[in-house]
């Protein structure tokens, strides 16, 4: 605590591992100034996010995971201390330890960037109620999104992606950047202790596939060199024909792990795609970038709706799911593909996300090992109540595209009307599952713009 009876300034550095367009950093350090003190980043290692998953089988952050966050975390608190302060390391809960550094040394108050995860609000609530308790302050900034706020409450956020991105390109406003801070109030004085390493995390060393095309470093510097590399080299010129690619280097930019954890942020990458159509021209894929960001934009604040629903087994609409557990079937099993389910097979043409809406769920593809082709394990059959349901939600959706584009259905031979023929009957299943949905796709990538 300094003559002033003001204590230090910390910033809780979590997802957000960068120095450049940090709100929370530049609040923390223009209170630091006002008081006339110090200004401390700390980072707390959960153990909980190292533990292992029993039910999965696998820890909860791997080897390349875990590396590229000590490589972020090393460029941060290099960073930090060429700005004039540090970065305090601890690990253990976020809870216990932030408040016994909040007391032990005299902080006045805690900046934050908020997350909204439900798993990161519970850690979030504890670390709130105990500085309370001792007369600190937490401080919440937002850096998540492209923007700052948006023309609805969170509990009128669209259900439907494509209403969303129409309110918010006609009414929001996006951000810009903020500039990395000059210099940084006061180094304090407690120590920074070392960044673990690997193995103690209980974690070995990773190797790298020579397969790959490229290795990911974390870091700030190594995040911001891939998007200049990527938007200087022109392939955003083409990102919408290639962004599916996934293999080769430039086919799509590359960046998620860099904005998993915040070495760059989202505004950071909006502003490289605006500075590149001012100078080069904008073009379909150059807005798709803003596009894909926008999809980013939205499921943080589904989730933020939902909370803990986007994580159960009947989504955000609650509809329910039969699982069967055989763990003699799936002991040997790496569940390397994943589930397949009719919303996959219709694809997003009929409206239908991907992500968030299931219709129902056929079964799952597993590899026993990877030179083995995927095989498919069925799951339990629906139940006829629940194909009626399935049907008729498919079929109203249907119904809604054709309608959309002056299509009768009853003229092109399609029973998509209720009461026309049964929903499930043999016939109606069948044009559903060919006639029905192959027209509509037709109909939707020959007219569709997003």
């Amino acid at each position: 605590m300094n003559e002033n009876g003001s204590g230090p300034v910390a910033v809780w550095f979590r997802q957000d591992l960068r120095v450049s367009d940090h709100p929370a950093l530049l609040a923390a350090a223009a209170e630091a100034r006002r008081a006339e003190t110090s200004l401390v980043g700390v980072y707390c290692f959960d153990e909980r996010e190292f533990g292992w998953t029993p039910r999965l089988g696998c820890p909860r952050t791997g080897a390349f995971r875990a590396r590229f966050l000590l490589e972020a975390l090393d460029e941060l608190r290099a960073s930090l201390r060429r700005l004039g302060s540090d970065l305090i390391v601890r690990r253990g809960s976020p809870a216990r330890l932030l408040v016994e550094l909040a007391r032990a040394n005299g902080w006045s108050a805690l900046h934050l960037h908020g997350l909204v995860g439900t798993e990161e609000h519970l850690v979030e609530a504890s670390v709130k109620l105990g500085l309370e308790e001792i007369g600190v302050t937490l401080q919440e900034h937002h850096d998540r999104t492209l923007h700052d706020a948006y023309p609805f409450p969170l509990e009128e956020v669209p259900e439907v992606f494509s209403s969303f991105r129409k309110i918010v390109e006609r009414e929001g406003t996006i951000a810009k950047p903020l500039e990395a801070p000059a210099r940084l109030p006061g180094r304090p004085t407690l120590d920074p202790e070392p960044i673990p390493t690997l193995a103690d995390l209980g974690l070995e060393d990773p190797t790298d596939d020579p397969r790959a095309v490229m290795r990911f470093r974390g870091g700030e510097s190594a995040g911001q060199s891939r998007l200049k590399a990527f938007v200087d080299g022109g392939h955003l010129a083409t990102y919408k024909e290639t962004r599916n690619g996934l293999v080769a280097l430039n086919d799509s930019s590359k960046l998620s792990p860099w904005l998993a954890l915040g070495c760059v942020s989202c505004r950071m990458v909006q502003a490289a795609v605006a500075a590149y159509e001012e100078s080069e021209g904008a073009n379909e894929s150059t807005y798709w970038m803003t596009f894909e960001l926008l999809w980013r934009d939205y499921f943080q604040l589904i989730v933020q709706k939902h909370g803990a629903a986007v994580f159960q087994s009947g989504g955000i609409q609650r509809f329910p799911v039969r699982w069967k557990h055989d763990e003699a079937a799936l002991s040997p099993v790496r569940l390397d593909v994943g589930a397949v389910n009719s919303t996959q097979r219709f694809e997003s043409p009929l409206g239908l996300n991907v992500h968030f809406h299931s219709l129902y769920l056929d079964g799952v593809y597993v590899t026993r090992s990877a030179f083995e082709s995927p095989v498919f394990l069925p799951a339990d059959p629906l139940t006829s109540a629940e194909v009626e349901r399935v049907h008729g939600d498919a079929i109203e959706r249907i119904r809604r595209v054709l309608k959309r584009y002056s299509l009768d259905p009853i003229a092109l031979g399609l029973p998509l009307r209720k009461g026309d023929e049964p929903l499930g009957s043999t016939r109606t299943r069948a044009l559903m599952s060919s006639r029905s949905s192959i027209l509509a796709t037709r109909v939707m990538m020959r007219s569709f713009r997003p």
